[in-house]
């Protein structure tokens, strides 16, 4: 997430301009409505471009996973007796094929902009379906660290196989020579993309202050056994999360057309369509996790129990807030402004410097949770959510929200 530094956000919301009948990028703001067709040559600069970024963000992970990577596996396994040959060899394998992950990461970023974002969600379940079943395979015939390597590798090659496939008709017939014809070169549309990039990189920086936070003092300052618990019920959420986000996934690349088209109607009837479904499903799912959960872990025999149910309704309604301010978020991000970067790097410093602070007093699992709560209610929980209203000019009455989205 932080390598990536916010690019592929940015691409998939160009890219969206783009097939939404752009003829220019910009720094900041919109680009001119316009009911032109397609640009091919623009389309083609910003592919082009896209693959040079991607490429030399994979040969940075290389590097860095070829050097301090393979140290500290060398040391691990000299620690864990672990055969040296056959650790680096799986080591290897697994650097060459999550090097080519992040190139690839490009034709996502191109299938979310031509609103295809469930054609990725299914090049990410195919992908998973073959390391699962490569995994088992490797498990039943030949288990080692190698064969398990390879079964991740088969994973990343099918993925970039049906990517392709799934592209091929979005990518004009000799990409680099019709690049040539536009009037933004590569390089002119990385460095337009950057200043959006590096904006969305900083308030990556910042949720990882915020989400991180909590886990690695509650892990350092209350022992394993309260912090396995609270990773599992933050596993829980996350997924509660993941699932509820889906449908403002799915439809953020109609959000930036018609946002570029100026249709305020039809933008706020997909934000508050998306956004309805989120709250809906994320209640649902977190009151069945409060309430079946522990009964779900006890019958699986699992030594890791989940906290009381207080801490989980408490941890429950700060990632509601959470989640539904980082959606807004998004929302404000349709109109290539990114507003919010101060607020996001403090906010999380702030969570961290407080986290250690509690820690320090002998402060309980409830106080990590409750201070994370307490940092966002000051500012980013309402404050993003109010601007969306303002902007998309929307009722203050949380009943329009919801009913609207129906």
């Amino acid at each position: 997430m932080l390598l990536d530094f916010g690019f592929t956000q940015t691409f998939s919301r160009h890219f969206a301009y783009i097939f939404g009948g752009a003829q220019f990028l910009h720094r900041e703001g919109l680009p001119p409505s316009s009911v032109m067709p397609l640009n091919p040559s623009l389309l083609a600069a910003t592919i082009v471009g896209a693959r040079r970024l991607y490429l030399a963000l994979a040969v940075i992970a290389a590097l860095v996973l070829a050097t301090a990577g393979t140290a500290y596996i060398i040391t691990i396994a000299g620690r864990s007796g672990l055969e040296r040959d056959q650790v680096l060899s799986g080591w290897g394998i697994f650097c060459l094929s999550a090097c080519l992950s992040i190139y690839f990461q490009w034709q996502s970023a191109l299938l979310s902009g031509a609103d295809r974002v469930s054609q990725t969600y299914k090049i990410g379940i195919v992908s998973r379906m073959v390391q699962l079943i490569s995994s088992l395979a490797a498990l039943a015939l030949a288990p080692s660290i190698v064969t398990l390597a390879a079964a991740y590798a088969a994973s990343i090659v099918s993925s970039y196989l049906y990517s392709h496939y799934s592209t091929r008709d979005l990518i004009p017939s000799n990409a680099a020579s019709v690049a040539r014809h536009s009037q933004q070169s590569p390089s002119d549309i990385l460095n337009i993309l950057w200043h959006g990039s590096s904006r969305l990189g900083l308030v990556f920086i910042g949720s990882f202050l915020i989400t991180r936070s909590n886990t690695f003092s509650i892990s350092y300052f209350l022992g394993l056994s309260v912090s396995a618990q609270y990773a599992v019920t933050m596993q829980i959420f996350n997924i509660a999360q993941a699932l509820a986000t889906t449908a403002f996934a799915i439809n953020y690349p109609k959000m930036s057309g018609a946002r570029l088209a100026g249709n305020m109607v039809r933008l706020r009837e997909l934000f508050l369509k998306s956004l309805s479904f989120s709250w809906i499903v994320y209640a649902l799912l977190a009151a069945a996790a409060i309430a079946a959960g522990p009964y779900m872990i006890y019958l699986l025999g699992s030594k890791t129990s989940l906290p009381g149910r207080e801490v989980m309704i408490l941890l429950a309604s700060v990632l509601f807030l959470e989640m539904n301010h980082s959606l807004c978020a998004n929302a404000i991000v349709t109109s290539n402004r990114v507003p919010f970067v101060r607020a996001a790097l403090i906010s999380g410093i702030a969570i961290a410097a407080a986290a250690v602070s509690i820690g320090l007093v002998g402060g309980t699992l409830l106080g990590f949770i409750a201070a994370q709560g307490l940092i966002q209610l000051t500012y980013n929980n309402w404050k993003w959510p109010l601007v969306v209203m303002r902007d998309f000019k929307i009722a203050r009455a949380p009943t329009e929200w919801i009913t609207r989205g129906f």
